[in-house]
């Protein structure tokens, strides 16, 4: 992309923007940049410990109480 459109400074730094965001460090971008292939997986860091284990119970709405 670089090399094809380098007067397109704006849309560069809003990629490395979002990438940021999506929480990646400055050396992750930077390696994307010059690999110029995507990762397939992303860490993701916590402040917590444990383990994040998927729920489906928990996104299903409570019965209500008949009204009487």
């Amino acid at each position: 992309m670089k090399e094809n459109d380098p007067d397109n400074a704006t849309l560069l730094e809003n990629a490395r923007r979002r990438l940021s965001l999506l929480g990646m460090t400055e050396k992750q971008i930077q390696e994307v940049e010059t690999s110029r292939k995507p990762l397939l997986s992303l860490p993701v860091f916590s402040p917590y410990a444990g383990l994040l284990v998927e729920n489906p119970g928990a996104l299903r709405p409570e019965p209500c109480p008949a009204v009487a």
